[in-house]
């Protein structure tokens, strides 16, 4: 069944309905008004549901620190200017922001999930010291080169050493018997997202770079609401759901 889930939301269209192959009545169902966690699969899950949101969280972070270093060092390249006249302003406002803001924004709008959101898929459906070791690099990773900061050319090596070999035991211990465990974006009527919906719950993805504070209270939220929806979900009325989700959709 869930190989049909899969293909019921990659067949969602953009008015918000299922495409012939449908098997969703999505206009008579209500809106989704219970824990999204309660849709995983498996004993622990509401673990499983937090974990899979704070890793697709970082990884699409990190995905996006690389666009964001590509298109700085492609400014610099460009203007001449020297990297360590870069203001902080430019950095921040002029590039960061408007990155991190797109990057999400059009995957979700056009996939239904980040980058991060869809590689979670994968390091939940493999062996789970695997999944462990995936899980465990993305923050490794962000606390290594934010406060140690080491030789670059050591940390490089260190990094894509340990990105290979994890690659090489998924591919080995990757298991294709069971059901995907992504995340998708969702209107909270369990329609597709609108592009207006997609923008407006990324406003609070580049909150940590203007207010802590109200990036806290973002986040915050994911544990106080009943469907776990951030401030902007809920501004939105857009919600994060386990992509298991659909097998209980189908049955009404």
């Amino acid at each position: 069944m869930w190989k049909e889930s899969q293909r019921c939301i990659k067949h969602l269209n953009k008015s918000g309905s299922l495409s012939p192959v449908g098997m969703i009545d999505i206009e008579n169902m209500r809106p989704i008004n219970r824990p999204p966690y309660t849709y995983c699969s498996g004993k622990w899950r509401r673990l499983s549901y937090y974990v899979r949101r704070f890793t697709a969280f970082l990884y699409d972070y990190i995905i996006a620190s690389i666009i964001i270093t590509c298109i700085l060092l492609i400014y610099i390249s460009i203007t001449g200017l020297p990297i360590w006249n870069v203001t902080t302003g430019l950095l921040v406002y002029g590039i960061a922001l408007p990155t991190i803001f797109v990057y999400n924004t059009l995957f979700e709008w056009a996939l239904e999930a980040t980058p991060g959101k869809i590689l979670v898929s994968y390091f939940f459906n493999v062996h789970p010291i695997v999944g462990v070791l995936w899980v465990a690099f993305a923050p490794t990773y962000l606390i290594t080169l934010l406060l140690i900061q080491p030789p670059l050319h050591i940390f490089s090596t260190v990094v894509a050493t340990y990105f290979v070999v994890c690659f090489i035991l998924t591919i080995l211990t990757k298991k294709t018997d069971t059901p995907p465990k992504s995340l998708i974006v969702i209107s909270k009527n369990k329609r597709r997202i609108t592009f207006s919906q997609a923008a407006i719950r990324n406003i609070g993805k580049i909150l940590p770079l203007i207010s802590p504070i109200m990036f806290f209270v973002d986040v915050l939220m994911i544990f106080i609401t009943k469907t776990k929806q951030r401030l902007f979900d809920i501004v939105a009325g857009t919600c994060v759901m386990p992509a298991e989700a659909f097998q209980f959709f189908e049955q009404g």
